[in-house]
């Protein structure tokens, strides 16, 4: 086929022409299945007529002039001779798809008369019918194997769908249950705070009928126990309970029995603690020891909670302070009272400032201080205007301004401990 096409004027080698013809046959296969559209194959009613169920079959004798190998040539006076050969000296030939193939006598004789018969297994010639209906059972496997795969694969498609819906159903269902829950919690509190607080009936309408009288609302209790705090609504203060307090102490109390304690009691300790910060004054000041410290034997990602540490005695000191009822059960109000003094204050590396109304205050950093971060440079000017302004803000609630967001927090918060240095200094500024 490729001299075919080389005499035309269409240089062309045998490879390329193989893959073209695979590519025809592959184009042709495709436009046959069930479906399919048989205009996107091009040539397919030429190919039809070659490929197809009613196609004549060409003749095996046909060589490819690409073929190596002397050309079969025979002749009925010479077939008693050439039977006598060997097998082996019998020419080679090709048939249409390129597979050797060794031709007898007998079927170089039949391939000059022009037969239509293919050579079949063990010598037998298969009629061109038979070919037909093996092209055609071939088609037919070739298609319920395709619509096998392609019934599997939806299949597979629609379980995959109906588990994303299923499990989208129970996310859904999981979050409704959590917003029921929470919704009933706040009703209940809600409820409290009504039971506490009764807004009056509405007013009657003019036109409606006379009722009797409605019974006196119920007198709001004086001392209300809500979420963990005990609120007075006669001093307007809220307060810690009694049974909290009694908690804290006894956690202590066992911490100054033993000489080591576990981790875990140190942070169920720092737990309560932190709890109460919203309802005992200076909690988070007195606070700041235990957590400072816990830090340094402590490290969560390498240590246990049954970890076993020796608290020292400046830490069980620190701790006393939460004992003491006067401190504890005090109470907070309800809301801060403003301050009546502002301080601004500002520092750099060659000093510090700071005016309180028309009085101010200055002075310069020790070589030691210019090697400070200035977060802790504004902490201590905040500390050293307080020392000079002492007579002034003794006994009141006053404001300091600074340009420090970190220096804000750590007076805001009476301390921190992502800095020991800034830690300690806030808790200097607080004495």
């Amino acid at each position: 086929m490729a001299a075919s096409l080389a005499a035309r004027g269409h240089q062309r080698s045998r490879e390329q022409v193989r893959c073209k013809i695979k590519d025809l046959r592959q184009s042709y296969s495709q436009a046959c299945l069930p479906g399919a559209d048989p205009e996107a194959c091009p040539h397919f009613h030429a190919l039809d007529r070659i490929l197809g169920p009613h196609a004549v079959p060409a003749p095996r004798d046909v060589i490819d002039p690409g073929a190596e190998g002397p050309l079969l040539e025979t002749e009925e006076e010479e077939e008693g001779s050439e039977s006598q050969e060997p097998a082996a000296s019998l020419p080679r030939t090709r048939d249409p798809r390129g597979t050797p193939q060794s031709r007898s006598p007998a079927s170089s004789e039949a391939g000059e008369a022009s037969t239509s018969a293919a050579p079949g297994p063990a010598g037998r010639t298969t009629p061109p019918a038979a070919a037909a209906r093996a092209r055609a059972s071939r088609t037919a496997r070739n298609q319920e194997d395709y619509q096998r795969r392609h019934l599997r694969f939806l299949d597979r498609q629609l379980r995959l769908q109906d588990h994303w819906v299923q499990e989208d159903l129970r996310l859904r269902q999981r979050s409704l249950e959590a917003l029921e829950e929470q919704g009933r919690a706040l009703r209940g509190h809600l409820q409290s705070l009504l039971d506490c607080f009764p807004f009056p009936p509405p007013p009657a309408s003019p036109l409606a009928p006379p009722l009797a009288p409605p019974a006196p609302p119920p007198s709001p209790p004086l001392r209300l126990e809500f979420i963990g705090t005990l609120i007075d609504t006669v001093r307007a203060r809220a307060t810690l309970p009694e049974h909290r307090f009694a908690t804290i102490c006894d956690f202590i109390r066992a911490v100054q029995a033993v000489p080591t304690v576990t981790v875990r009691v140190c942070l169920k300790i720092l737990g309560h603690m932190a709890s109460m910060t919203y309802v005992v004054n200076l909690a988070r000041f007195h606070m700041r020891p235990l957590p400072s410290w816990l830090t340094t034997v402590y490290r969560s990602s390498r240590d246990q909670f049954s970890k076993s540490v020796a608290i020292p005695p400046r830490i069980i000191n620190s701790l006393l302070w939460w004992t003491i009822p006067q401190n504890m059960l005090h109470g907070v109000p309800f809301q801060r009272p403003p301050s009546t003094l502002t301080v601004i204050t500002d520092a750099s590396l060659m000093g510090w400032g700071a005016h309180l109304g028309h009085i101010t205050a200055h002075g310069k950093c020790s070589f030691m201080e210019q090697t400070f971060h200035i977060n802790l440079l504004e902490l201590q000017a905040g500390r050293y205007a307080c020392q000079h302004f002492a007579q002034y803000i003794a006994h009141k609630s006053i404001t300091i301004m600074t340009v420090n967001t970190t220096c804000m927090y750590y007076i805001d918060r009476q301390g921190g401990t992502r800095s020991p240095s800034l830690c300690s200094e806030a808790i200097k500024l607080r004495n």
